[in-house]
């Protein structure tokens, strides 16, 4: 059954030659270009079709041009995602910013779509879930304003599709841009999953190329927040992988475009039958691929066996949370440590 995550897919115009993406996490090296360059070869070179390089700050235009061309040469695509802040970073709350704070966010969203186009990407994706913006918008937890931007779920998916519009201006219409949508909130009083898989169809239509299925608003009043939210901690069976394929089948009835489903997702026979099975379209891995960057490759090749992380949370507990560089800290390397050589400069 493990044939079938090595189809390709269509995203837009853009073929991807499986259905397996690396999963968004901010990598915390943007002073490092050599290692983000070596990271991203590694796991393009290693199989994986589609590369979501998270929370991405392409103001090192150079820097993210290497990283493209890198993961270009060893068969991958990569498309960064967006998350911009509005000048004013303590304004969490929707109803704290203005008017024009809001349309230059909405601005800064199409130009970092633009900056990423020009850098040769495949595509963006909006983050649209967790604690971002886009999340608190959409959620009627934090979002209490009683404007255009606030109130009914139109008006809280106001950003969303004015994101999307004054991208798709700047990048024109063969280009991929889609989103990370959180579908339910980890809070009391947020966002529940009737009005979630509402947003995944609404945006869908009005043109998002693709969804990816995720949490919205996590609870980071709980010491610490990560174990008792996503992501899951210590998943050792495979029931305990992909605990949000119910939502996505729900959804994907719904949705004509792609579905990506991401969520401690380990094991290849998992992953087939998510796609098999109508669960999703392509299915994404965040610290599988960080505990074994070469793990697709492998399971192309016929070794079946999961991939050796253990869902410590280590990675997010130990170096993610304090802002050092992303690795897995059971295996105690680096992904740009497992690539032997470090790729030459693109030009």
């Amino acid at each position: 059954m493990s044939e079938i995550l090595f189809q390709p897919i269509t995203v837009n115009r853009t073929v991807i030659v499986n259905r397996l993406a690396f999963a968004a996490a901010k990598d915390y090296l943007d002073g490092d270009t050599v290692r983000r360059q070596a990271r991203y070869a590694t796991v393009a070179a290693g199989g994986t079709g589609l590369i979501i390089a998270g929370a991405a700050d392409l103001g090192n235009r150079d820097g993210w041009r290497a990283v493209v061309g890198a993961v270009h040469a060893n068969g991958g695509k990569i498309m960064p995602q967006l998350a911009p802040l509005p000048s004013d970073v303590s304004a969490e709350q929707p109803s704290r910013l203005s008017g024009g704070e809001i349309a230059a966010m909405i601005c800064q969203y199409a130009d970092q779509a633009a900056a990423a186009k020009a850098l040769g990407a495949d595509g963006v994706e909006i983050h649209a879930a967790h604690n971002s913006h886009c999340a608190r918008f959409l959620s009627p937890l934090t979002n209490t304003r009683r404007d255009e931007w606030g109130g009914s779920l139109e008006n809280r998916l106001r950003l969303h599709r004015e994101i999307y519009t004054a991208v798709r201006k700047k990048v024109g219409d063969e280009f991929p841009v889609i989103i990370k949508l959180g579908i339910e909130d980890a809070q009391p009083g947020g966002l529940k999953f009737a009005e979630g898989r509402q947003a995944a169809a609404i945006l869908a239509t009005h043109g998002y190329d693709a969804i990816e299925v995720s949490l919205g608003l996590r609870d980071h009043h709980t010491a610490p927040p990560f174990p008792a939210t996503p992501p899951q901690s210590f998943i050792i069976k495979s029931h305990g992988e992909a605990r949000l394929r119910e939502w996505s089948k729900d959804i994907k009835a719904l949705v004509k475009k792609p579905l990506i489903l991401t969520g401690g997702i380990t094991s290849p026979v998992v992953a087939a039958r998510l796609v098999a099975d109508g669960y999703a379209d392509i299915v994404g891995m965040c610290r599988a691929v960080i505990s074994e960057p070469r793990l697709v490759a492998r399971w192309h090749d016929g070794d079946l066996s999961p991939a050796p992380c253990n869902s410590c949370n280590k990675c997010v507990t130990e170096l993610y949370a304090k802002g050092l560089p992303l690795e897995c800290h059971t295996a105690k390397k680096s992904l740009a440590e497992l690539l032997f050589t470090p790729p030459p400069p693109c030009g």
